[in-house]
């Protein structure tokens, strides 16, 4: 018996939208803003006017906490381009500041290839705040979404040749709709995946996600990790131009506080140097989030052995104090850098939690200065420090130069 069903069919465009007024329909909230120009909601219209086939909207079905949602799975650009086609209205750029989401920084500290990715803070949950009810002729529902005068932040979409109502009646878009076949509650878990696959198979064949959005993927359905897995003040460590890939950290040095409690030493991330595919670091790190989403026992130290929840975040925000109480260069010049002062400063503050603040600042900058000069003038790491041989070099380096601060504290 397989796990899904998948219901296929057609609604009509005014369907649609009464579905969206009434939010029985839901955007994830890891999906992106609304990304079309003025120019694509056109064309899709254009397309349906002319017959053309439009692909169908994917809605994935889940369950949580009793309440079944209804989530666009794919589908958010053309499903907002029609009802921005019914209201004849488009968000203006002057009104709704562009986003960016900035790239990580480099394992082999590679300049980026293309710019940050920026979008309008805009997508159809900004228009659509509450239920609206009733489907309504264009202009009364419009004095609804916008009480106090809120249209001047739209310009207007067709300033001619606009679609009529019976456009909106008869023009038909399809869907794929996708539920569990047993009890949701029991496939939490599962549909997570599931869900996380079907959406970055289905991005990953238009605009390419970088990192970050194809990460956020994995943990959409539990939102109170974002904070963990992208701490707000993450943003303003750098190294270079690039943002630390602070789930990099969390990843590899949660292997070795496991590994520790084994009183294992073998390498963190073994087996996973290729540069992409499934032994790609970038899948390791991915691994690591289903760990820590779907509360696994096995290569990484859990939420739970790491402690009540509320104490890890604490904790989490007291690594960012502590990169201005040490004095911590930001932005670091190079992921060399980077390693030797943050992987002993997080395992020391997040996985085996200890007073920093007590340490000798000058010593201890002293010595992860000697160490990082010593990696830069090797030239194959410095080549390559991404090779997993030089990271775990780097790793362990830091722990012992953190932990030999912390006993010379605790002795004085």
């Amino acid at each position: 018996m397989n796990k899904y069903t998948v219901y296929h069919g057609e609604y009509t465009l005014n369907h649609w939208i009464k579905l969206l007024l009434n939010k029985e329909i839901e955007l994830p909230n890891y999906q992106r803003s609304f990304v079309w120009s003025e120019e694509n909601t056109k064309s899709l219209i254009k397309s349906f006017q002319e017959e053309v086939f439009v692909p169908p909207v994917i809605i994935g079905a889940y369950q949580y906490e009793g309440v079944w949602h209804n989530y666009i799975l794919d589908g958010q650009q053309r499903l907002t381009s029609i009802l921005l086609c019914y209201l004849n209205i488009f968000p203006k750029k002057d009104n709704f500041p562009p986003i960016s989401i900035p790239k990580l920084a480099d394992d082999n500290d590679d300049a980026p290839e293309e710019e940050e990715n920026t979008f309008l803070e805009w997508n159809i949950n900004t228009l659509l705040k509450n239920k609206i009810g009733k489907l309504r002729p264009s202009e009364e529902l419009k004095t609804i979404l916008f009480p106090n005068g809120e249209e001047t932040s739209y310009s207007i979409l067709f300033k001619d040749a606009r679609p009529n109502t019976a456009f909106f009646e008869h023009t038909f878009l399809g869907f794929s709709f996708i539920t569990p076949n047993k009890l949701a509650e029991s496939m939490r878990k599962e549909q997570t995946k599931y869900f996380a696959k079907l959406f970055r198979s289905i991005n990953t064949s238009g605009r390419v996600l970088n990192n970050q959005e194809s990460r956020r993927a994995l943990y959409w359905l539990k939102e109170d990790l974002a904070a963990y897995f992208e701490p707000e003040w993450n943003k303003n460590l750098l190294i270079s131009k690039g943002q630390v890939d602070m789930v990099r950290y969390l990843a590899l040095l949660s292997e070795r506080a496991k590994l520790n409690l084994h009183h294992e030493t073998k390498p963190v991330a073994q087996g996973f140097g290729s540069k992409t595919g499934p032994k790609s670091m970038e899948a390791y790190l991915e691994s690591y989030i289903y760990h820590i989403v779907n509360e696994e026992n096995g290569r990484f130290l859990s939420l739970k052995e790491m402690g009540e929840t509320t104490k890890i975040f604490s904790r989490l925000n007291t690594v960012n104090s502590l990169t201005e109480e040490l004095n911590i260069p930001s932005p670091f010049p190079s992921i060399i850098d980077a390693d030797y002062w943050l992987f002993g400063l997080i395992y020391y503050t997040l996985f085996k939690p200890e007073n920093l603040k007590r340490i000798d600042k000058t010593a201890l900058a002293d010595k992860i200065k000697h160490e990082i000069e010593i990696s830069k003038q090797d030239e194959k790491e410095k080549k390559r420090p991404s090779a997993l041989k030089y990271i775990n070099k780097r790793l362990n380096a830091s722990l012992t130069i953190y932990q030999e601060a912390i006993e010379s504290a605790y002795e004085k």
